[in-house]
């Protein structure tokens, strides 16, 4: 019966609450000597003109006040007799739900700031947006700026991870009274910095602090020449308060770097939502904008898994809401195969094929490579094996999909088993993406080395790394490749964060050429105490990798079937580019191994010697009219 009666008597105690707040009694009896609607300070008019209208204009401030005043007391009164009804009859009112309704008060009881309400926009307006996942991120905004010290916030992080709904909900919960008592009566107001010149923005400034009630709200002001310093007096005597809005980027590069500003600040960091939350708000956001497009089991979940693998650059959940929105358009039905379509069409990503494909290209790998890659049998068997494992296996998902070391003489065919290796796993041989390791040879290349790395993920998710002769690089950076393979995620400089997940690394290395041509059929045991015991890498370094691979230097015998792969693929030049092809003979092979074959330098002599004999012979016929289209050319002697 007590519970009962509490409940009653809260509910109508809620509706007393709501009453004071429409009407906004208490902070219009604070302004009811301000003025109305017009501001009377403009110098272009006399000073005797001013104040007139100063009058005018406060009387009638004062007197539509007082009107609404009195009505609120009115109702107020009139409320009286309801509690013994609520106490009976169990009709239950929310001060959450009722503040809803809005407020006839409220806006009239800002005064004296005039010129923010001009150009400024009070964030208090428009419709609820609903708060996904971030309701203790606004507590926490809630608290700091409810302090007596450092009671400014700055919000750090992507755009598009919900940093201005999040300040949006803040400034309706402080316009409807649902936070602490020092911000009761105040309201945050968004001032945009590109279109506001400075003695229009000192203006605001004067009026907000007179006012001593305003919260302004900028986006990225340290991107404005001499904003940061002008704020930092203002904060300093705590007569303005400030919601500032910063990417992760500027604050690691501009606020971290200033400790007389940030400690006016308190920095509240908005992360990209979780997958449930997520997926939460695209549901909503279905429900609500596109009731009549049928949605096929499972499409939200799979926009949420594919644009976290794919799009790294944009955080949640703006990026499954943009891929939501190019899906909805024109579109009656949005099924599984549509993501994919679209989504490889921003991304550059077959997704489709390769996941339908992968099982099968992981059995048929091994065959297709030992078909184009020669001599390297051992290596072909290492590579296919340690993939199959990692995608079969119980190997963590946000690691890469693969990681190797390989190891072996210059032209022993490490960059082309890189290439034919993206091209059967990924597609293309342009989905390979090659560092030169000797441009980072020093400590201060570091941090260039993870901003070419960070991009590069950021324009190839779904590719293959190629780290050429990582010896030459700077032991820093083999720490920021260590990182990579440990925990497959990098962070830039200015916070930035990036998932290699989606890569194959692979890692090429000169170390031990020397004994391996010294002794063509050495080990890969041998080769690694070697390595180990120069102190070349580190058995740690070493064990990060899923497989160290071994290429051996190309045989006599190699080399002949080497030189017909790099003759196939000029003819395949030839015949798009002029219709004409050589024709491929066993003497042809064979004079070009006696003039081409080296052991030193493998392949590429071979592919050296094609391009100044074959190449340069079919280039002649061809300026001398002797290679019509349609023709085999037949070369019989260099």
């Amino acid at each position: 019966m007590l519970s009962y009666l509490h409940s009653g008597f809260r509910s109508w105690w809620n509706v007393v609450r709501f009453i004071v707040y429409f009407f906004s009694i208490g902070i219009l009896c604070k302004t009811l000597f301000s003025g109305w609607m017009r501001d009377s300070s403009d110098e272009r008019k006399e000073w005797w003109e001013r104040m007139v209208l100063g009058i005018i204009i406060t009387v009638i401030g004062f007197f539509i006040r007082l009107m609404v005043i009195v009505c609120g007391l009115f109702v107020l009164v009139c409320s009286m007799p309801l509690l013994p009804i609520l106490l009976i009859i169990p009709i239950r009112f929310s001060y959450e739900q009722l503040v809803k309704m809005g407020s006839i008060g409220k806006s009239w009881a800002y005064g004296g700031s005039l010129t923010l309400h001009r150009y400024g926009v009070s964030l208090y307006r428009g419709q609820d947006k609903k708060l996904y996942g971030r309701e203790e991120t606004i507590e926490l905004m809630t608290r700091v700026l409810s302090r007596e010290d450092q009671d400014n916030v700055l919000l750090v992080g992507t755009p598009g991870s919900g940093r201005k709904t999040l300040i949006t909900q803040f400034a309706k919960n402080v316009y409807r009274g649902l936070v602490p008592p020092k911000l009761r009566n105040r309201e945050v107001i968004e001032v945009n910095l590109i279109d506001t010149p400075l003695p229009l923005l000192e203006k605001m400034f004067t009026e907000a602090m007179k006012a001593g009630n305003i919260i302004m709200v900028f986006h990225d002001p340290e991107k404005y020449e001499g904003m940061l310093s002008r704020l930092a007096p203002l904060l300093s005597a705590q007569e303005l308060q400030v919601i500032a809005i910063t990417s992760i980027e500027g604050y690691h590069s501009v606020w971290k770097q200033q400790a007389d500003i940030m400690r006016y600040f308190e920095r509240i960091e908005v992360l990209p939502l979780g997958n449930d939350d997520t997926l939460l708000c695209l549901r909503d956001v279905a429900h609500d904008r596109y009731k009549k497009i049928r949605f096929e089991e499972g499409v939200l979940e799979e926009i949420v898994r594919r644009t976290n693998d794919l799009v790294q650059q944009i955080p949640q959940p703006e990026k499954s809401l943009d891929l939501l929105e190019n899906l909805a358009a024109n579109a009656k039905e949005i099924t599984l195969q549509d993501v994919h379509r679209v989504l490889s069409q921003e991304t550059g990503v077959p997704i489709g094929a390769i996941e339908r494909d992968e099982k099968q290209i992981l059995l048929q790998l091994e065959d297709v490579l030992r078909t184009e890659i020669i001599g390297q049998e051992e290596a072909v068997h290492d590579i296919s094996s340690a993939l199959r494992r990692a995608r079969t296996g119980i190997a963590s998902k946000e690691k890469p999909i693969g990681t190797f070391l390989f190891l072996g003489p210059t032209g022993s065919g490490k960059t082309h088993t890189g290439k034919m290796l993206a091209k059967h796993y990924f597609g293309s041989t342009s989905n390979m993406v090659r560092f030169d390791m000797s441009e980072f040879a020093t400590g201060e290349s570091a941090q260039a080395f993870i901003e070419r790395l960070a991009v590069s993920i950021e324009e190839h998710p779904f590719g293959l790394l190629f780290f050429d002769e990582l010896e030459k690089a700077h032991r820093v950076v083999w720490n920021i490749l260590l990182q990579v393979l440990d925990e497959g995620r990098l962070s830039t400089q200015v916070g930035r964060t990036v998932s290699f997940k989606n890569n194959i690394i692979i890692a090429t290395s000169n170390a031990g050429t020397t004994l391996i041509q010294k002794n063509p059929q050495i080990t890969k045991g041998d080769l690694m105490s070697y390595i180990i015991q120069d102190r070349l890498f580190s058995p740690e370094f070493l064990n990060r990798f899923d497989d160290i691979v071994l290429f051996h230097p190309l045989s006599r015998q190699d080399s002949e079937a080497v030189t017909r792969l790099l003759l196939e693929e000029l003819n395949a030049r030839l015949m798009q580019e002029r219709g004409v092809t050589v024709q491929i003979t066993d003497i042809l092979v064979h004079a070009l191994v006696e003039v081409g074959y080296n052991e030193e330098y493998g392949a590429r002599a071979l592919r050296r010697t094609v391009q100044e004999k074959i190449e340069n012979i079919v280039a002649d016929m061809i300026l001398k009219d002797q290679a019509p289209p349609g023709t085999a050319l037949v070369i019989d002697h260099l």
